[in-house]
Formats: C-alpha cells, sequence, structure tokens
C-alpha cells in the first residue's frame, strides 16, 4: 500500500471519527466528549490529522523535519491512550444486547481500530523511505545512510542530493553538476550502485545537522515538557474518575 492510499484513507477515516464525534455532541451534548476518554479521544485525532499533514508534507517535500518527529513521538502515546477508548467501547458492547446500541460502539470502535493500524504502518514508511529520525548523542550525528538503499529517486533533485556526497561527482559549467564516470547528469532510479561516500562533505553535513540539532532541541524540550504534562492530568483524571 502505497503512502498516497494511506493517507486518502486515513483522511477518510479520521473524518469520519470526527463527524461521529460531532454527531453525538448534537444529539446528547458536550457531556460526551467533556471527561477523560472524550478527550483522550477527540486530542488524539487533533495530533493524527496534524501528524499525517506534515508526514503527507514530508513526501511531496521527500524530506523530514523535526516537527514530523516531535509529532510521531505524540503520535506514539496517543495511541497508546486511544486503547483505553476502545476497551471501554469492547465493555458497553459486551453490555448491550439491542442491536442499535451495539452498532453505536462498534462502528466507531472498528474505524479506531483502522485509524491506529494506518498510522502505525504510516510510521514504517516514513521509516523506510526516510530512515531513522537523526539522534544526538555525545555530539555524534547518526546519520542514516542506510536508508538511501531503500529509497527511490524520481527527480534530478533527489539524485542530485545524493550525488552531492559522492566523490564521483564533478561540474561541468552547462549544465552544473554530473558524475564523473558518465559525464551526463544522473538518471538511477534506485541507489547508484556507483556511490563512494565523500567523507569531508559527510563530516561537512553533519556538522551542520549537530548544530541545526543543538539550535532545535531547546524548543523540543519544552514540546515535549507540555506533552508530558497533559499525559500525566489524563492519567490522574482517568484514575480519579474510576
Amino acid at each position: 500500500m502505497t503512502w498516497k492510499n494511506t493517507f486518502t484513507t486515513l483522511i477518510v477515516a479520521l473524518s469520519t471519527l470526527i463527524l461521529i464525534q460531532i454527531g453525538i455532541i448534537v444529539q446528547y451534548g458536550l457531556g460526551t466528549i467533556l471527561n477523560p476518554f472524550g478527550l483522550i479521544g477527540f486530542a488524539g485525532l487533533i495530533i493524527f490529522f496534524i501528524y499525517i499533514y506534515f508526514l503527507n508534507k514530508a513526501f511531496e517535500q521527500n524530506k523530514q523535519n523535526n516537527n514530523l518527529k516531535n509529532l510521531e513521538y505524540v503520535s506514539y502515546v496517543f495511541i497508546a491512550l486511544n486503547i483505553i477508548p476502545i476497551v471501554r467501547s469492547l465493555f458497553f458492547i459486551t453490555l448491550s444486547y439491542q442491536t442499535f446500541k451495539v452498532s453505536i460502539w462498534l462502528i466507531p470502535m472498528l474505524i479506531n481500530i483502522i485509524t491506529i493500524g494506518l498510522l502505525i504502518y504510516s510510521f514504517i514508511l516514513r521509516k523506510k523511505t526516510f530512515g531513522r529520525f537523526l539522534k544526538i548523542k555525545n555530539d555524534e550525528l547518526v546519520y542514516d545512510l542506510e536508508s538511501l538503499k531503500h529509497k527511490s529517486f524520481e527527480t534530478d533533485k533527489q539524485r542530485l542530493e545524493v550525488c552531492k556526497l559522492c566523490t564521483n561527482r564533478t561540474f561541468d559549467k552547462n549544465v552544473g553538476m554530473v558524475c564523473s564516470l558518465t559525464l551526463a547528469k544522473p538518471t538511477f532510479k534506485s541507489m547508484c550502485t556507483d556511490f563512494n561516500l565523500d567523507t569531508k562533505e559527510y563530516q561537512k553535513r553533519v556538522n551542520e545537522v549537530i548544530e541545526n540539532g543543538k539550535n532545535s532541541k531547546k524548543k523540543s524540550v519544552w514540546a515535549y515538557n507540555v506533552t508530558a504534562i497533559i499525559v500525566i492530568r489524563i492519567i490522574i483524571k482517568i484514575i480519579q474518575s474510576s
């Protein structure tokens, strides 16, 4: 299943869940979501929508950013928290013997399960396409070149990004960067078999990313702290209401 199909299905699934939430609010009032379970579900839908929006942009631009990283980690949390409403729905289904009442809980629950499955598949696609998120440990960057072996390159821009890290690159004043082996623009669709890493250029890129990572890390700390506080408060409310 391609990302385009996954993205479209997720949009439909999330939109359906939001419409169901709105329908429940219209019929039964705001009290239906102003509780720990309702808040978890609704907040999760918003987070998932934002995540797939940024992930789709990453696929379109063929690069990922720190926003995507933070959103994916937050999505992990909300996927875990959404297990609670699913279990709750199962509980109500087992207690209800009326077909209509069962369908009220069953349909959203099934869509929720499908959505979570598609989100997990999105994480896999993201990792397969872009590799692991860049990590900084002891001022050393884990730069995932391994992911290039699994990528497809459809445009000159994508191919030239690989060439910039290759010792076989050269410059032609008429056409720009070309391969020194063929004296032509690269045409590979999958990873070039003649790729030879330019360690100096690689280290230069690594240093740039480390510097950018240090700057963005300060911003990320605030995001993690806020998320942690929200999650802890939700858990406390769940415990108090049980």
